[in-house]
């Protein structure tokens, strides 16, 4: 079983991304978040629903929307 790896991206970040894919494992999937703010939250809100992903990474803005949702997943429906 693979470890997948939510990224909340955008622009150049996304091709950075691809540049260092090659350097990981194959079990290795990274899921890339083309969203921001509003979007994002419910993007990452869907994804921790399902458990869908096990690890999420978030800088700036998007880091601040994510935590709370990715920090406690008691409130979640």
């Amino acid at each position: 079983m693979g470890v997948r790896i939510a990224i909340a991206s955008y622009g150049t970040f996304e091709q950075f991304i691809h540049q260092i894919k090659p350097f990981y494992s194959e079990e290795v999937e990274f899921v890339i978040l083309n969203a921001l703010f509003e979007d994002l939250k419910d993007e990452v809100r869907r994804l921790e629903k399902e458990h869908s992903v096990d690890v999420f990474v978030g800088s700036g803005g998007n880091g601040k929307v994510m935590a709370p949702i990715t920090s406690s997943t008691e409130s979640l429906p």
